[in-house]
């Protein structure tokens, strides 16, 4: 982000911000030294891929999604942002997959998702295990006496002393 500060002629002081994306920045970078990803700008240029997409401003696109480069740093970086964020709150493997393909494409990403998913230890907390498996009630009291026959599956039992 830059910051400009000017003077008015009334002596007021004007700021002037300008955001720029530093992720979109790095991720262009990146695609620029990626061989496969220069290899196809090229292809989209000469016109052979159509799926593609280069901007004028040399960022290469999947049907409108920003082509990560084969860059871990950079991937983990995404998958963090997404996964992270105060909005995002830690969402399981699925939602995540759909935030992220809307802007962006690698190969494998679904496999680097749940890779990323699998070795968190919050999103391992979130999973509820209640005890043991089996018998509802697994304390036995022992054999009742059967004091009459009520009905034909009913009976009047003496109490355990």
């Amino acid at each position: 982000m830059n910051v400009c500060f000017t003077l008015d002629s009334n002596g007021s002081v004007i700021a002037n911000l300008q955001v720029k994306q530093i992720l979109l920045e790095q991720v262009k970078e990146e695609q620029k030294l990626d061989e496969k990803l220069v290899k196809l700008t090229k292809e989209v240029q000469n016109g052979e891929k159509l799926d593609f997409t280069v901007t004028e401003n040399g960022g290469l696109f999947y049907q409108n999604k920003l082509c990560i480069p084969c860059d871990d740093k950079l991937r983990r970086e995404i998958l963090n942002k997404a996964h992270t964020s105060p909005y995002a709150m830690h969402p399981g493997g699925t939602k995540m997959y759909q935030t992220i393909k809307e802007h962006y494409w690698w190969n494998g990403m679904k496999r680097d998702i749940a890779d990323f998913i699998s070795k968190c230890l919050v999103c391992q907390k979130k999973i509820m295990r209640f005890g043991q498996k089996g018998k509802l009630s697994p304390r036995f009291i022992g054999p009742y006496e059967i004091l009459e026959r009520v009905g034909p599956v009913a009976y009047k039992l003496a109490l355990p002393p």
